[in-house]
Order: structure tokens, then sequence, then C-alpha cells
């Protein structure tokens, strides 16, 4: 075997770390020092480093700067990881959407580094071609466009007086088409391009410039009805009345009417839904339905648009370009300046007395300037949870929804911090004192509704939900993919103008005062399952690193139609939540144990159950066993470590050892009376056993995916019936996908996976370390979770702690920081090896003790190294490098 030269190791001073990160919850005393560090690393030719200090920064402390953010992507592309540095820079976007730095060197990482078409790259390339003053960011944009096979490619500017711009390859192209106020005029380009010519990039002539004779309202430059990056350029009042429905009008001007205004650009099946659904709601308040046509490009939808104005059913409003949403609800607003308004998106659907409805609620006090009904995607007004998008139901499960609203009591409203604009009734004082939406504030659209609302607050008026109005809503049909762009954006704007908001709005989901009506609704649905039978699953509690529960919660929420998972607050407090995703309406149901034991008993046997399967027992209260059995539902139970006779649950002393799995209960007893229970509700082995024998015994089956647990379980309860299931990875083959490649260096680092947080191996990692640093040898152990003290770890300069992860960021970290193989550390008979998956998900050997599930898994052959189970760290890390040989530095 190969032997791997020397590469230098920086121990914990040299990279920074001091006695500050001795402990994981230590805090930093400068972000620059780490900026500072990094750079340093990167300029002496240690990318890898300065990535992984730079990586640990972010995760541990949650640091989060642009220069941090700049750095660590620089030193991905160094260590030959461009895909890595663009996703990250991408993401950073949507924390600093305004920062041009980043979008600089996105784009130079595109160029570089040609990917595949994507609607988030083209966005950040089109944005580009409009910023005149940034030439290299143009030139960037345009080769990168011009690689996905966009045409035309291009763009224009007004500076008050000339407007000016280029196409590439004008001469090749048909002549463009420029709208002035509505009127089009054709432009072939005509002016020399020098930068572009020098670039090689476009013909001749692909440059035009000439001085208007007068300001116009709005501008559209473009091509075969595609506009040129810039267009269109909109400076005042730019839409127009194209078409007013007669009947319209004349319902709308009886006294107390309302203008239902729906602004609308893309989504034809939607809009035709919503529009269906309002002009065939049964109210008594007289409304107009006013349709803003932002510049449309889809002609089935601008045909259907005119037909129902020709009707005189709605009253159209065209607008010549498109101007975004704020401004096109600007323009419905003042077609009735007198009336009430309702804010309603495209992607919605109403149904019943709706209006009558939201208008009541508007009136139950005079100092309620808005009112946002309930929807299963409306932000803090989401059911059945709040600030999630969940589904739009189907129309039967939503009309339901709608009628079980209005039987609320009519006078049931609730503050909240602000409306929400996919749904918004606002009273037209409101509107007057407030004045209209901020559309030099807000670009586009997202977040206008928040700003208006607060400034309304301001002045005196309250912002209500009402739970008697459900509407079903999309989400982000017009929109699209630029909605996150456009949300951060604004969102930033607006914290920086209403300081107090955001403090606000966590304090109003904190309380939820809307969750006792979210949780009488769901419960009106629990028996709603047509006949079909369901299934239950109970999963174990999963907190920050503790990897065997993500994975098991990833993968049953989305087979499972329910599952039931226990979470324990900081004080000790065991909340149980029922959730169902796959059920006619979502299902998220909170039990606070054991206080409301009786209603979750209630509830589960509404659920027309055909089984319910239990993932581990160490994570339920004591007492749900009798009443799981009491629901006289088949169950099955999978087992993944002794929580079920052993009150440490892992056959362990605290110094990792095991215990040998004694036969007599009396060396159990001693144990726990020693080192203690980690069961919070049972410290008694034989009180265990009794309890788990009754639940064991009642189960249709009990599986394990280890034979030796399998025969450890069948000597303490010879009455069950076990069953062995063989470990499968095959479902975690989608972890792996779009996983860089693995470039080894010259240089051995060992993965240790910490399956559960803190894990009991950190003296022998500890150990591992100090060994290595004592013999200067080119290896290191790589800490990927969180371990009882990372600065003990980082200071033998042998080790890295990554910080916790989530299940699924593991494969990407394991190839980014080139490791040859995993050491899982753990000395107790495991039966669920989590580690193991990860390493044939990631095509890795494998380090493990030969003792339970591992004495079968462990494959000589593929590079897997049996350990001896009772063997020193020391001899471990032998034989490990008997395998991988290293030599001193």
């Amino acid at each position: 075997m190969t032997r791997l030269t020397p590469l230098p190791l920086l121990s914990a001073e040299a990279i920074g770390l001091d006695d500050r990160d001795r402990t994981v919850g230590g805090e930093p005393s400068h972000t620059l020092d780490f900026i500072d560090t990094a750079a340093r690393l990167l300029r002496s030719g240690h990318p890898y480093h300065a990535w992984r200090l730079i990586n640990r920064v972010t995760r541990v402390y949650q640091l989060k700067s642009v220069d941090l953010t700049l750095l660590q992507a620089k030193a991905l592309e160094h260590c030959r990881q461009p895909n890595a540095a663009v996703e990250l820079l991408f993401n950073a976007r949507r924390r600093f959407p305004d920062n041009d730095t980043l979008a600089a060197y996105l784009l130079e990482l595109l160029e570089a580094h040609p990917q595949p078409p994507n609607p988030a790259s083209r966005q950040l390339a089109w944005a580009a071609l409009a910023r005149h003053d940034q030439p290299v960011d143009v030139l960037r944009a345009a080769r990168i466009l011009t690689r996905f096979g966009d045409a035309p490619i291009g763009a224009c500017r007004f500076d008050g007086e000339t407007l000016s711009g280029w196409l590439l390859n004008a001469e090749r192209q048909p002549p463009l088409t420029v709208a002035l106020d509505g009127i089009d005029y054709t432009l072939k380009p005509f002016l020399a391009t020098p930068l572009l010519n020098r670039n090689g990039l476009g013909g001749e002539r692909d440059g035009f410039s000439f001085k208007l004779p007068n300001r116009p309202r709005h501008i559209r430059v473009n091509l075969a009805n595609k506009d040129l990056a810039g267009s269109p350029l909109v400076f005042s009042g730019a839409s127009d009345v194209a078409s007013s429905g007669d009947a319209a009008l004349t319902i709308a001007e009886q006294d107390g009417a309302v203008d239902v205004i729906v602004p609308v650009y893309k989504g034809y099946a939607e809009t035709k839904a919503c529009l269906k659904s309002v002009l065939t709601a049964a109210n008594r308040t007289a409304y107009r339905l006013i349709v803003v046509d932002d510049a449309s490009p889809d002609p089935l939808l601008a045909t259907y648009l005119r037909k129902l104005a020709d009707q005189g059913r709605i009253t159209l409003v065209k607008q010549a370009v498109n101007a975004g949403f704020v401004q096109s609800v600007d323009r419905g607003l003042r077609l009735g300046p007198h009336r009430d308004a309702i804010l309603l998106n495209a992607d919605t659907v109403v149904h019943g007395d709706w209006l009558d409805r939201l208008r009541d609620a508007a009136y139950l006090a005079n100092d309620i300037g808005t009112v946002t009904p309930f929807s299963n995607n409306g932000e803090l007004v989401s059911y059945p949870t709040p600030m999630r998008a969940w589904a739009l139901p189907k129309p039967a499960v939503l009309q339901r929804l709608d009628r079980l609203c209005a039987e609320l009591p009519a006078d049931n409203i609730v503050d909240i911090p602000v409306g929400v604009g996919f749904c918004l009734y606002i009273k037209r004082q409101c509107l007057t004192e407030a004045g209209g939406f901020d559309s030099r504030m807000i670009e586009r659209g997202y977040g206008e509704d928040t700003e208006f609302c607060l400034r309304a607050e301001r002045r005196g008026w309250r912002n209500v939900c009402t739970p008697r109005v459900f509407v079903g809503h999309s989400g982000s049909v017009s929109f699209g993919t630029e909605k996150a762009d456009l949300a951060a954006k604004n969102v930033a704007k607006i914290y920086a103008r209403y300081p107090d908001h955001s403090d606000q709005y966590d304090r109003f989901l904190s309380e939820d005062p809307l969750r006792p009506i979210r949780l009488a609704l769901q419960r009106q649905f629990l028996p709603m399952r047509s006949g079909k039978r369901a299934e239950l699953a109970l999963l174990p509690t999963t907190q920050p690193g503790d990897l065997r529960g993500e994975w098991l919660a990833q993968g049953l929420s989305q087979t499972a139609t329910f599952t039931l998972q226990a979470s324990r607050a900081a004080d000790g407090a065991l909340t149980l939540s029922l959730q169902g995703t796959r059920t006619e309406t979502p299902i998220s149901l909170h039990y606070r144990w054991p206080d409301d034991e009786q209603p979750l008993w209630q509830d589960l046997s509404r659920l027309n159950l055909a089984r319910i399967d239990i993932y581990d027992l160490a994570d339920w209260p004591f007492q749900i066993g009798p009443g799981l059995i009491e629901l006289a539902i088949p169950y099955r139970i999978f087992l993944s470590d002794y929580a079920a006779y052993c009150p440490r649950i892992t056959l362990t002393r605290p110094n990792a050892a095991f215990c040998g799995d004694p036969p007599n209960i009396t060396a159990c007893v001693e144990c726990i009376d020693r080192y203690g229970s980690r069961l919070p509700d049972l410290n008694s082995p034989a009180d265990l056993r009794q309890g788990s024998r009754q639940l064991l015994a009642n189960a249709s089956g009990v599986y394990l995916a280890s034979r030796d647990g399998l025969n450890r379980f069948r000597r303490r309860f010879p009455e069950v019936r076990f069953r062995y299931r063989a470990p499968n990875w095959a479902s975690d083959r989608d972890a792996a996908e779009n996983i860089p490649p693995l470039p080894r260096d010259r240089h051995l680092r060992i993965a240790v996976i910490q399956a559960a947080p803190g894990g009991d191996d950190f003296e022998a990692l500890l150990k591992m370390s100090r060994w290595l640093a004592a013999r200067r040898l080119n290896a290191e152990l790589i800490v990927f979770g969180e371990s009882v003290d990372d600065g003990a770890l980082l200071a033998t300069g042998r080790a890295w702690a990554v910080g916790a992860l989530a299940y699924r960021e593991i494969p990407r970290m394991l190839a980014l920081h080139r490791c040859s193989l995993i050491l899982d550390a753990s000395r107790w008979p495991q039966i669920e090896p989590i580690a193991w998956r990860l390493a044939k998900t990631c095509g890795l050997p494998i380090a493990a003790p030969a003792i339970g599930t591992y004495a079968d898994l462990l494959d000589p052959t593929a590079g897997d190294i049996p350990l001896a189970p009772d063997a020193t760290a020391e001899n471990w890390l032998n034989a490990i490098l008997s395998a991988h040989p290293v030599i001193s530095q």
C-alpha cells in the first residue's frame, strides 16, 4: 500500500482557536479574529484549513457575515469544490440580498465553472446585465446567458433624457420594439460596442442611444415580446383601464360596496379558479371585482380576462408594462377612492359568504383597520401550524374547512401583528389615514402588506384575524423562483424602518392565541378518512446532533399516515406531537404529558388506525405502554437499543465501558444505584422489565437489525416474538446524489460519527488524538457532531470538531473533508448502525468494534476494519494505521 507523505498539520493555536474554544458554548471575542486567521491560511496555501475553520465558526457560533461567506467560498474554490462554493453563495444571498460583492463572486464562479442552466443562475445573470456601472459583471452575465442559450441578450437604461442600451448580435436579430406610453416603435441598433467586441461578444453594431423629446410614463424595450434587462421602465401612473363591465360598476355603486382587487400576471389555471370562486360565491355585500392585468405574458390568460370584462363580470385594468404587485394594487385602489378594499391573490380560492364574514369582522370595532382570514398558506395565520406553507387541500376539503370556520361565533377575532396580503380586507378610512402601499420602499411585491399594516398600526389601527373565514392559497404563482430574493430584500428594509416588529412577531408566535381554534378545527377532521385505514409511527425524540432520530423521522414522515413524536423541554416537560401530512388536511396536534393523556388516547382512537409502529422505547413515558395496549390496535416494535431492560439504555457505564450484560438483575440494580438511570421516568430495573415484558409480549412483532441483539433480548424475554431485520441502506442512496468527488490528499482523515450528542466515546477520542500528536503522525480525527469538550480535542492538533450536523449534510461534509474511512468508536453492542449506513452511502470503509450488529456487518474484503471491543484506543489506532499507513512529520 502506498505510504502517505507528510502534510503540515496546524495546531489549535496556529489556527486561532485558544482557550475560548475549549467548550462548545464558548463565545469568540471578535469575528474579525477568525476572518484574519482564515485569510492568512488561504494566502499561505492551506485552503482546506481555512474552509473548515470558517465552517466550524459559522456552525458552532452561528456567526454570519459577508466576509466569512466570501472567504469560505474562496477556500472551497481553491479546494476544487466550485459547486459547493456556488451553493454556499446562493444560500448567503438570502441573508444578504443586496450585497454586490456576493453577486459579483457568484458570477465569477459561474463563468469559470460552467453549470447547467437553472432559475437562480439565470435570474442572477439577467439582474447583472442591468448593472451598467459594473462592466465586468455585465460581460460575465452575457457569457453565462449565451452558454445557457438565452435570447435575446441585451440591456437598456434611461437617464431622464437619453434611452440607451445594447442587443447582442443585433445584426442577426430582427429590429427591437420600443414602446413609449403604449405606442410601439421599431429600432435597429446602430452603434459600435467596443467593450463587448474586445471581449469576443456580439457584432460590430449592437448598441443604441438617442434622446427622447418628452419624458414618458413608461418605456418597454423588447424583441419578440421578450424584454431586455432593465425593461420595463415605469415612472408614474403606468396603467390604463382597458375595459370595464357595466354590471360590475353598477353593483359597486351601491352603499357599502367593496372593491375586490386581484393583480394577475401568470398562472392561467389558478387565476381562473380564483375568479370563478369569487364570482360564484353568495354574498349580501355588494362588490366590484377589479382584475389588474400586470402585462401578463400568457395570451390564454389575457383572452380569458378580456372575455370576463366584455361580459361585464369584472373591471379589467391592463397595465401597459409589468410594473409589479405594489403598483398593480395601487392602481386598483385608486379606482374606488371611497370604498373598502380586499386585496386577493390570484392563486387563492374563496367559498360561500366569505366577503360578508370578512366585512362583519372589520366592523366589529371602529379601530379595526385590516382583517386577514385563516389559510393553508398564510404565514402567521396558517393552518394547522403557523409559518408553514401547507399544500392546497382538495376542493371538497377546502369547502368543509370554510364551512366549519363559518360556524364559529361572529365576534371571534384575534389581534395579529400584521395582516397578510394573500387576502387582506382594508377599511377605506384606514387607507386614507395611513396612505397607500409604498412602491418606493417595496420592490415589486412581498412585504408591501407588512409595511402598510405597521404604518397603519402607528396611527392607531388594529390588524386582526378572523378564523371564521378560510381561504385556500397556492402561493408564489406569479413570482415563482423570484420570491425568495424579493422577500429577503424587502424584509430587511421593513426591519430597518420598524425595529420592534421582529420581537412583536416572535412574541405572537410564541403565545399563539389562534392555537385553540386550530386544534378544534383539526379534531373535526380526525375521523374523516373516507374508509381508508391509517398507520401511525411513534418516533424517537430528536435533538441537534441526534443522527439516528433525524434519519428515522426523515424517512417515516414520508411514508406513515401519522407520526407521534416525543420532545422534552429544558425543564423536563414532555410534549407529544401528532403529525399527519398524508391526510386530507394536515394534522399537527400537541399534547402535554401527562396532563393531556386522555385527549391523546381519544384522538388516536378516532384515526381509524390499522397498525402502529413503535421506534425505540427510551424516549417514551413508561405509562404509555398500557395505553397503547388498551387501544387494541396491532402494533410492531423496532428496537435500536436496550432501554427495554437497561435503564442506562446502552449497557454501558459512564466511561463507555460495556457492562457485559450480566444475567443477574442484582448487578443491574448496583449499576443504577451507582451511576444513575438515563430514563427520566424510571430507576428500577425490575419495574422497567415488568412493564416492557407486557408491552413486548402484546406486540405483533418485535424487530432488531442485529443477531447479537436478538439473542440478548430472547434471553431476557423468552416469551416474546423477536425477529431479525437485516439493516438496509438503500433508502439512503438519495443522500449521496450530487456529492462532489473525493480527491484524496496526502493526509489520513478518520471520520468519527457521533450518532448522539455528547457521546460516551469522548475519552477514547481524546486519547487517540493525543496519541497521534505525540507521534507526529500525518493523520487526524474529524469528529462529526458535538463532543463533550470540542476545545480539548482541537488543542491536540490531531482532531477537528465539525459541530452538529443534519443527517443529510454528512455525505457532502465527508467528501469536503476528504475522509478516508469512518470510525464508530462506541463500545456497546449496537443494534442500529448509523455510521455503517453512512459508510455504505458514501462508499467508505468503516472501522468499528466487532460487537453487536458490527460482528455481522464488517467486511474486511471491502476495507472494513474489525476492532477488538475491549482493546485500548491506541490498539485501535494501530489496527487502522496497519491498513492505512502514514509517516511522522
